[in-house]
């Protein structure tokens, strides 16, 4: 069976699925503001939402004609943890599953804040729509102020096979970020060098996760080079020194140019997610 990769909800275009699904139960999902203590109401049929997410919100009786459900047990804080992120990325899931367009008012979050939601929700068709803004959106990424808190967010709250954390670590090479401290790690072939600002204590563990991606990922790595300079007569260096000459190569050069010289978001279906 093939799979597809969409960004609108499940059944979008069958109007037969939306008719019967805006006639059964609604569950309405609240949240209560911890600093106002205002209480939030976000009612979604729940034939909708089930169709395009997996959690543990139960199911509404059909007799029933609305069920309240605390939003907060789907992130599973409790009642003192500020969600008002997450709140304005579920306005958004929940606009998304009427519309099919996503939009993200960015005033408490962000779409990296939708993107966790989505992961959370397990909903593949939310993480494509999500993602297609952020592909667009990420060239001019590199020189926003908190690139750094981005980048440790990511690290935060993404699992490492997440698509979006590959997306950022790639951009990582590809913009030449030093992440290490004082340059040293940072293959000369790099260009557009510029530094990420980590913290050597405080970020030591996304540190060693973006060297260990680079030296996996790129062939510019540090294994490249320690092969070249343990073995040059061997055939293991030599293979190495042809991937580490490969990337002095500039980026239209041709095939010869090393995958972190080419912009991620040009190969923008590796990270997309099957639905």
């Amino acid at each position: 069976m093939s799979t597809m990769i969409e960004f609108t909800r499940k059944n979008f275009g069958n109007f037969l699925f939306r008719n019967q699904a805006e006639s059964e139960p609604v569950i309405a999902f609240y949240c209560i503001d911890v600093p106002g203590q205002n209480k939030v109401e976000l009612p979604i049929h729940q034939k909708l939402f089930f169709a395009d997410s997996v959690s543990r919100v139960p199911q509404v009786l059909d007799d029933a004609e609305q069920e309240n459900y605390d939003f907060r047990a789907i992130l599973g804080v409790g009642a003192r943890v500020d969600v008002s992120r997450e709140v304005e990325s579920f306005e958004c899931f929940r606009n998304w599953l009427y519309t099919g367009i996503y939009e993200h008012p960015q005033i408490s979050g962000t779409h990296l804040d939708a993107y966790h939601l989505s992961e959370t929700l397990q909903s593949p068709r939310f993480c494509n729509a999500i993602m297609q803004k952020i592909l667009n959106e990420l060239p001019a990424r590199k020189f926003d102020a908190d690139l750094k808190d981005t980048y440790r967010s990511i690290f935060r709250t993404s699992k490492p096979g997440s698509p979006l954390r590959r997306l950022y670590f790639q951009a990582a090479l590809f913009w030449g970020l030093e992440f290490g401290g004082g340059g040293v790690d940072r293959p000369k072939c790099f260009y557009g060098s510029g530094i990420l600002g980590l913290d050597p204590e405080v970020d030591r563990e996304l540190i060693a996760e973006l060297q260990r991606f680079r030296d996996t990922f790129c062939a510019c790595g540090s294994n490249a080079q320690q092969e070249v300079q343990s073995e040059p007569g061997s055939e293991r260096g030599q293979k190495a020194q042809g991937r580490a000459r490969a990337c002095s190569l500039d980026n239209h050069a041709g095939n010869g140019a090393c995958v972190c010289q080419k912009a991620p978001w040009l190969s923008p279906v590796q990270f997309l997610t099957s639905a």
